[in-house]
């Protein structure tokens, strides 16, 4: 129309009385940020519109607009891929708060920081969100705003209500009638539309009249006009509220700092306040990621339940991998969010084709890129990007729990049997045999010690399997895989492989062909471990997670189960299990790395920055982190070389102390039994016969021991002889009884001379009493 109106002649004037310099005033501020997309909200459709006439004919920003914020625009701007850069609503104050409101209770409103609002009235003073969210930039109508459209000095006292397009619109026509009265311009008077050429010094003359009131307008002050459009625009000084550049926006203080002016918007030009700076724009991807320890994983309590941000409630993560991404944020400038695949985990392909978990994500479009312990492999090669391997080379493993070893410190009985025993014979030949088993005996000692040390030493070097080859031929330890895993995958693939080539080979063989004769041979010569190996990990059940396969392991006390898995997370585990030991080599070796989506401009911009950590040597002290070492020292000692060891044998000392200890308590047992005895017998006390005479006391007492003496013989003899005893010169008569037919025992001799009884009669004991005086 500007075009036409310049052949014709007609003087023609661009006036914005809508929402557009607002959007063009927003555009400066964001581009001073360094935003290059951004999503618009606006109030309704008409001003959605005028935004989206705008974006089209004059705007540097990749944009989204939207009208009338709803449940339904909410969810559609979640929905967005990628993450817009920044978010910008222009409105009235009241239709600020609400517009606010809606996005805060959708879940919008999750960086603050992104988000930048307009105010176009001056009642922002009724703006209720300013305390709780700092961190949103505001443009606001400065106060000298009233006053430059009005065409007043400053300060001014503004109209209420102000409305600056209506100021705007009068002072443009202000402007044109005046011009139009001072210059007066020729009219088209042609009825076909067309200009008079005729007249071209008429229309030149026109053209130049335009243009200088044009440039009259643009040095004034209530006016801003862009070259680029010709647009006729009120001069807007828009006040830019915002939190001061040094103040730390992602501190953890509890409340942070109120926001400031730091400078103003007019004409498109940002002036900034001095030591004051634009808060530079960050890059915003949707991160994708599944849980696999120690890659990444969910943070959870002691009671396993997943902690979440307090504010967002978004699930806090750990491991390797989001360390990385961490210092990729760093190093690259962007935020970011973790998302879960809602289908699958790292991603399998369905016999359709379609694709789940990670790679899916990334194939629709749903996540920026995946950083996960996601293998290269060629399938997903197909669909999606990598980026330069950012892990060694990792494969598969075996994992198997140490022997419980039984402890006693009676093993050495182990090797003892119940036979061979019994009770001791009594016949002279059953004693004959027992001493000649005894000689028996002594050779079985150096067996049974032998037998011992060979017991012991046999269960300290036994290992159950050594290599994958071992565990496929036998049938004690079962195993299995995380089911639909990589791993999973690899033995299936295996297992097709071997049937392929059986089928290739038994073709080859069984043709006719002279040529085909030199492969036929007896043996089949491809080993078929991996039908093997895929039919016991089916019978055992594959697990649904890789802790369920673990635990698996870690109940078998016996060590007859087996965990096949990635190379890298079984190390994990056994440097943090004491009773988790690896078996064999890695095998099936494959590399990790960050899957983009195909063509992404983030591959080469990923890969340059990986290989630049490399050579800090980040993912060294990385990998220390997570592959430490440190908690194995703190095991208990399981070295095999100790061979028979104090605890074997303990049961041996155990036994010798307890039969000294018995024998300590039969030996004080016989003791008080024996002097019991003792003092319970009667002892007769006969004195000599020469000293029968002498006083036997010292107060006085005198006993006739010589009559004492004959009395107590005439006694053990049954003689009828009255003993007498002497006390105090008192002698006592104590008559005994006789029986005098009973004849004195040849076992006796009563005399001077001493007769032994042995010598008549040889094979009896004798008593013998030897008196040393005449009893008569």
């Amino acid at each position: 129309m500007a075009r036409a109106a310049e052949e014709f002649g007609i003087p023609y004037f661009h006036i914005d009385l809508s929402v557009q310099t607002y959007v063009k005033l927003l555009e400066s501020f964001l581009l001073g940020r360094g935003g290059n997309d951004v999503v618009y909200i606006l109030p309704n459709y008409q001003d959605a519109d005028a935004t989206i006439y705008l974006l089209i004919t004059d705007s540097y920003l990749r944009a989204i607009v939207f009208g009338e914020l709803d449940g339904d625009t909410v969810d559609r701007i979640k929905d967005l891929r990628p993450y817009p850069s920044f978010y910008a609503v222009i409105a009235g104050t009241m239709e600020m708060n609400t517009i606010l409101q809606k996005a805060i209770d959708g879940g919008l409103v999750r960086k603050p920081e992104k988000w930048n609002l307009l105010f176009t009235d001056l009642q922002t003073d009724k703006y209720t969100l300013g305390d709780d969210f700092p961190q949103m930039n505001r443009l606001v109508l400065d106060s000298n705003t009233c006053c430059i459209l009005l065409q007043q000095r400053f300060p001014c006292i503004c109209p209420e209500p102000f409305d600056p397009m209506d100021a705007h619109l009068q002072n443009v026509l202000e402007r044109i009638v005046q011009w139009f009265i001072k210059d007066p311009i020729p009219l088209v008077r042609a009825s076909n539309c067309t200009p008079e050429s005729q007249q071209p010094e008429l229309l030149e003359h026109a053209i130049a009249a335009q243009k200088k009131l044009m440039n009259e307008i643009a040095a004034m002050a209530e006016f801003w006009i862009t070259p680029e459009s010709g647009m006729l625009r009120p001069n807007l000084n828009l006040s830019i509220i915002s939190q001061p550049a040094y103040q730390n926006t992602t501190s953890a203080a509890a409340q942070p700092p109120p926001a400031v002016t730091i400078g103003n918007v007019a004409k498109g030009q940002i002036v900034l306040v001095k030591n004051e700076s634009l808060q530079p724009s960050k890059r915003f991807f949707r991160v994708g990621t599944t849980e696999s320890i120690p890659w990444a994983y969910r943070k959870r309590d002691p009671n396993g339940n997943i902690l979440r941000n307090s504010t967002t409630g978004e699930p806090i993560w750990e491991g390797y991998c989001i360390d990385f991404l961490h210092q990729l944020s760093v190093v690259m400038n962007f935020d970011y969010d973790l998302v879960s695949p809602r289908n699958g985990t790292f991603g399998l392909r369905d016999a359709d084709g379609k694709w789940d978990g990670l790679v899916g994500d990334l194939v629709v479009g749903e996540i920026d890129f995946a950083i996960a312990s996601l293998k290269m492999t060629a399938e997903r090669e197909e669909v999606v990007d990598f980026v330069a391997p950012y892990f060694e080379q990792t494969g598969i493993l075996i994992a198997m729990r140490k022997p419980v070893r039984e402890t006693s410190l009676f093993k050495f009985m182990t090797v003892l049997r119940l036979e061979g025993g019994g009770e001791a014979p009594k016949a002279l030949s059953g004693r004959t045999l027992v001493a000649a088993y005894w000689l028996f005996v002594v050779l079985m000692l150096a067996t049974f010690t032998a037998n011992l040390a060979a017991f012991l030493t046999v269960e300290r070097m036994q290992t159950p399997v050594q290599s994958l080859e071992q565990l496929s031929r036998q049938s004690r330890i079962k195993y299995t895989v995380v089911k639909d895993s990589d791993t999973h995958d690899y033995f299936r693939n295996m297992k097709n492989a071997e049937d392929v080539l059986y089928q290739m080979w038994r073709n080859l063989t069984l043709s006719s062909g002279n040529d085909q004769a030199q492969y036929r041979v007896w043996d089949y010569p491809i080993k078929e471990q991996y039908i093997n190996i895929l039919s016991a990990i089916e019978s055992a059940n594959p697990v649904t997670t890789a802790a369920e396969g673990f635990r698996r392991v870690n109940e078998r006390l016996d060590a007859d189960f087996a965990f096949i898995h990635d190379s890298a997370e079984i190390r994990y585990e056994i440097s943090r299990n004491c009773n988790f030991t690896e078996v064999g080599e890695v095998f099936a070796e494959q590399p990790y790395g960050i899957a983009v989506q195909q063509g992404s401009h983030l591959q080469d911009e990923l890969s340059y920055f990986i290989l630049e950590l490399q050579k800090e040597r980040y993912f060294e002290s990385l990998t220390a982190k997570f592959w430490n070492n440190s908690a194995r020292s703190q095991c208990p000692n399981t070295d095999d070389s100790e061979g028979i060891t104090l605890e074997s044998l303990g049961g041996v000392f155990i036994a010798t102390l307890v039969g000294l200890a018995l024998a300590m308590i039969t030996l004080l047992g016989e003791v008080i039994y024996y002097r019991r005895k003792e003092t319970s017998r009667n002892f007769i006390k006969v004195a000599p016969f020469g000293n029968a005479d002498k006083p036997m006391a010292r107060d006085g007492k005198r006993i006739a021991l010589k009559q004492k003496s004959i009395a107590a013989v005439k006694h053990l003899l049954d003689l009828d002889t009255p003993a007498t005893k002497a006390l105090r010169g008192t002698t006592t008569t104590v008559k005994i009884n006789t029986k005098k037919e009973k004849p004195i025992p040849k076992e006796i001799t009563i005399g001077n001379k001493f007769i032994s009884a042995a010598e008549k009669q040889q094979k009896l004991s004798y008593d013998a009493i030897m008196p040393r005086n005449a009893i008569h």
